[in-house]
């Protein structure tokens, strides 16, 4: 599952920087893909194959911290895009709430105790937005027709 959202963050950098070369964009991929299935393989050989998945997902993580400030940098040409990738990055710090063992505190256990709701209420836009930028809609002054028309 990991290496899926490894590979959907490589879209993302596609998306925000373009294709200048579908050569390079391949060996970045195969490089991903090779990385991950040999830290995870590595991983399960080693009798840890825990802490390889927590190795992919801080990956994972500062990837897609790196993709939402990259967007934000280019805010007025991909507002939802960014948009979407911060409402993204809302869920996925509710889903690490979620799975985390029980926080100390009645406010910590209320928060973690509300993550399982409040994932989803980031997650649905979040694919909204990103797969409406995908599709060429842009947010703005075009009346929400897509490129090209």
């Amino acid at each position: 599952g990991i290496c899926g959202f490894l590979g959907v963050q490589l879209c993302y950098r596609m998306y925000l920087r373009g294709v200048k070369s579908w050569r390079w964009y391949v060996l970045q991929c195969v490089l991903t893909g090779t990385a991950a299935f040999g830290i995870l393989r590595f991983g399960s050989l080693s009798g840890t194959g825990q802490e390889a998945a927590d190795v992919l997902a801080v990956v994972y993580a500062a990837a897609l911290v790196f993709h939402t400030v990259l967007a934000f940098g280019e805010r007025r040409k991909q507002y939802a895009f960014f948009l979407g990738l911060l409402l993204l990055l809302l869920c996925d710090i509710h889903v690490a709430l979620y799975n985390l063992p029980a926080l100390p505190g009645p406010f910590l256990t209320v928060w973690q105790n509300l993550a399982s709701t409040a994932m989803w209420l980031f997650y649905l836009p979040s694919q909204v937005l990103v797969a409406l930028c995908a599709a060429g809609f842009q947010a703005g002054g075009d009346g929400g027709k897509q490129k090209g028309n």
